[in-house]
């Protein structure tokens, strides 16, 4: 029971499905009670709305509210509910990675081990632990459960078909309108892959103020060089709207 206990309250959490109300005493509580067994349960608690008014510490106005808070939750977005569902070294960052990449669970699903490890970051224990995760029947049964009950299962902004797809993107410099990680997160959202270091394989160089070196082996390599409303000008040209 505290396993199960632990993965509901990981599900619920701040950094994952967000479902306010829904702490560690509760968790606690409804596994050890027998109302929640698994993950999807969460979302049948409603059914139990009788049985669980009998509670002591538990009112009406408490549980209507937690009722709305779990409906909210099945419209989080996709990295949420990979986040949520615990899968072994795949934290928030991780998450997003994986939900921008692949965009829907269907095509996560269908991915092979090759697919998963191509995206940057992910090393070949991250996705073995990811493509054993879905692939377990249980684990299957699971997720096919919640997008039965209605929870999200999709990225909305999704990198498959964004408007960067295919680009390789080195940034130097520094940008007026964007930190170094959030223009690198916008890259990856619309689809374009960041490196650190300029190759052939380069697609183009974004230079803020100074980034010298880098600025030199663009040239060496023959790769176009943007400045940042050079970069700015070409989203909106690709259909971005700020």
């Amino acid at each position: 029971q505290p396993r199960i206990a632990r993965t509901i309250e990981h599900f619920a959490s701040r950094g994952a499905m967000d479902i306010s109300g829904f702490g560690e005493q509760l968790a606690i509580r409804l596994t050890e009670l027998k109302f929640i067994q698994k993950i999807s349960d969460i979302y049948e608690l409603s059914n139990h709305q009788e049985e669980l008014l009998n509670l002591d510490g538990i009112g009406e106005k408490t549980l209507i509210k937690l009722f709305e808070q779990i409906e909210i939750s099945k419209q989080r977005s996709f990295r949420q509910l990979l986040s949520g569902l615990g899968i072994r070294h795949v934290g928030n960052e991780t998450a997003r990675d994986i939900a921008m990449h692949f965009g829907t669970m269907e095509h996560l699903l269908a991915a092979n081990m090759a697919e998963i490890e191509s995206i940057e970051g992910i090393g070949p224990i991250v996705a073995q632990g990811l493509y054993n995760f879905l692939h377990d029947p249980q684990n299957i049964e699971e997720i096919q459960l919640l997008a039965a009950l209605g929870v999200n299962m999709e990225e909305k902004v999704s990198a498959r078909n964004g408007p960067l797809a295919g680009d390789t993107i080195v940034v130097t410099g520094a940008l007026d309108r964007w930190s170094r990680n959030e223009v690198e997160i916008l890259i990856k959202q619309l689809g374009g892959r960041v490196t650190s270091a300029i190759s052939k394989r380069t697609s183009y160089l974004v230079a803020g103020e100074g980034g010298g070196t880098k600025h030199t082996k663009a040239e060496e390599y023959n790769v176009e060089i943007l400045s940042e409303a050079d970069f700015i000008n070409r989203l909106h040209e690709l259909g971005w709207d700020d």
